[in-house]
Formats: structure tokens, C-alpha cells, sequence
């Protein structure tokens, strides 16, 4: 006996543009069984088992071509995330869609300024998946699904495929193995954004601007940070955010939309990022490589946080993470170009 588990994972403000068929201005290609495939997509597992009434840690895992990209569960302005929808055997469980961790995207600005948040080349969408406390030891379960996405380059299509995997129940006193796969998970796991409690993150809310400030009495190490916002779907309206969501240095200041009634907090990522010089194949950053030329400035991710910024009702003034920069319960180290 199976359940069936339709997930939309996550949700992007979309720009509808009238009579264009199309997302923010950008035209999506129709379907078609002999189009050339620009990414693909599979199921993987981070452990071949799992004990009774144990987690397993699933993850969606896309390899997309150079030169295009997928989107965020976050907000951007000309694309929509990944969804996907499963088969599970009677008594297993996936985590909700708000349990899933997307790793920290990259800013995107097209032409008009198009505002994007993106992944390039793969990205793992990690998914926590319960057996249920009579799993049996010893048998084996298939999980089931499929998923369809959107991927851009100049114009857009949507593509999809099926994702399979097994899992095994273990005993109580056996020790779940990881499997190949494994390190594609904890790659992905270092790049998901941390909550802010206990991070040297400050939020001042005076009208309409939020201004937020990293490591504000920390000594400047390894060059000038970058510091970026990337705002949720539910995040309240922001002025200008191509020009306003990056700035050099340890502070942003964010317009916020007052007149938003649907959504009142500043939510989002907040990324920092700094400089690095490397040599011909060297990697550095939180899970990538960076930098391919030699001598080559490049950024990478230091950190990403998830931010909570509430406004109250007539109150300005400063919040710290235990006032207010928060996020979900979402453990882990902290993680995303170009149309």
C-alpha cells in the first residue's frame, strides 16, 4: 500500500506578464518529447539504511548545463522552484516542505533588472525521510517519485524526471552505512543557511530602511566581506532590491515596502562572502570552486544565515539574533550566477 505525497517545494514571486507566455518577460519553450535535455535530476540517500522510527536524509541531486540555471525556493522574479511529488510505502513520512533545506543560492541580474537566485551546474535539495516506528528489519522500500523544474538560459523550459531510491531497515544496534552518495549530501548540508541565533548579526528597523551588520566588532580577516540578501517568498516587499540586496562591506541597507500588507518581517539569507585568489584547479568557499584563472579574484560563500526581522507596530530600533534575527529550527553549517 502506498500514500501519494504531492510537495510543492517552496514558492517564488512570479512577474506575470500579460499576453507573453512567459515568466517576468522571459518566453518558455512548450514541452517536447525530442527536446535537448539541459538537466537532469536523481534521488539519492545519505545512509543504504535506517532504523525503525529513524531519519534518513534524501536528496534531490541536479546536474544542470553550463550556461544555465535553476531557481531558489526563495523569491525571484522570472522563475519558479523545483516540485515534486511521491509514492511512499504505507507508514513513511517526508519531512514537510517547510523541513526542507535548500542550499544558499547566487544572486542573478538579467536584462531590465531582473532579479533572480539561482543554482548553476548541481545543486542537492536535502529531504529528511521517517520510517515509521514498525518498519520491519531486514526489508527493503522503494521510494518513488517525480519532479519537474525550470531551467533558463536565454528563454526558459520546463523539464522533469523520475526519482528512485531504496532504502533498507536495520536493527537497533546496527549502524546505518553511508552510501556513494554520501558526500553529495554533506556537500550540500555545509551550504544550507544556519538560523542567526548565537551569529554576530545586528538589525536596525528605522521607517522604512533595515540596516544589518555582520561581525560588526570583528577584526577585518581575509579582505573586505561582501554581504548579501536573499529575500523568502514570504519576505516583505523590497525597494529597489537589485541595488540594495549586495554591498561591499560588513552592512547592508535594505527599502523595505511598508505598504505590503500580506507580509510585515523582513525574511531571507543572508549571505557573506569574501574575496579569494586562486591558482589553476584550486577550490575554496563552502563546497566550490572558485576562481579558475590564475591570479584570478574570485567571492566565496564564508556563511549563511537564516534572518527573521520582525517589525513591530510603532517600535524602531536595534534587534540582535536573540531579539529577532532568527530563522526555523534548521541545524547545520552554512548555501547557489548568471541567465
Amino acid at each position: 500500500m502506498t500514500a501519494s505525497l504531492l510537495l510543492g517545494v517552496g514558492t517564488a514571486a512570479v512577474a506575470q506578464v500579460p499576453g507573453i507566455p512567459g515568466l517576468g518577460g522571459v518566453a518558455v519553450e512548450p514541452k517536447r518529447k525530442d527536446a535537448v535535455r539541459h538537466s537532469q535530476a536523481r534521488l539519492i540517500v545519505e545512509h543504504a539504511g535506517v532504523r525503525a522510527g529513524g531519519t534518513v536524509m534524501l536528496g534531490i541531486h541536479m546536474t544542470i548545463e553550463p550556461g544555465w540555471h535553476t531557481y531558489w525556493n526563495g523569491r525571484s522574479d522570472s522563475g519558479t522552484p523545483l516540485t515534486a511529488e511521491f509514492e511512499l510505502p504505507a507508514g513513511w513520512a517526508l519531512g514537510a516542505p517547510d523541513e526542507w533545506q535548500w542550499p544558499t543560492p547566487a544572486r542573478h541580474v538579467g536584462e531590465g533588472d531582473i532579479l533572480d537566485h539561482i543554482y548553476e551546474e548541481a545543486v542537492t535539495i536535502l529531504v529528511p525521510l521517517k520510517a515509521p516506528e514498525g518498519a520491519k528489519v531486514g526489508e527493503t522500500v522503494r521510494i518513488k517519485g517525480k519532479a519537474e523544474w525550470l531551467v533558463c538560459k536565454e528563454a526558459c523550459v520546463f523539464e522533469d524526471g523520475t526519482l528512485e531510491a531504496s532504502v533498507a531497515v536495520v536493527g537497533e544496534k546496527d549502524e546505518p552505512k553511508p552510501t556513494a552518495d554520501a558526500a553529495l549530501i554533506a556537500a550540500a548540508r555545509a551550504r544550507v543557511p544556519v538560523t542567526g541565533k548565537g551569529e554576530n548579526v545586528k538589525a536596525v528597523w528605522a521607517g522604512d530602511v533595515v540596516t544589518i551588520t555582520v561581525d560588526k566588532d570583528a577584526k577585518d580577516v581575509g579582505g573586505a566581506p561582501r554581504v548579501e540578501f536573499y529575500p523568502a517568498a514570504d519576505c516583505i516587499g523590497l525597494v529597489e532590491p537589485v541595488y540594495r540586496t549586495s554591498a561591499s562591506g560588513a552592512s547592508l541597507r535594505l527599502k523595505v515596502d511598508l505598504s505590503d500588507t500580506e507580509r510585515r518581517d523582513l525574511r531571507g539569507v543572508l549571505a557573506v562572502l569574501r574575496p579569494v585568489v586562486t591558482t589553476v584547479g584550486e577550490t575554496g568557499g563552502i563546497g566550490g570552486a572558485v576562481g579558475t584563472d590564475g591570479g584570478k579574484a574570485s567571492m566565496r560563500l564564508e556563511r549563511s544565515i537564516l534572518l527573521h526581522v520582525r517589525r513591530e507596530s510603532g517600535v524602531t530600533g536595534e534587534q540582535s539574533p536573540a531579539g529577532g534575527v532568527d530563522g526555523p529550527k534548521q541545524e547545520g553549517p552554512s548555501a547557489g550566477g548568471r541567465k
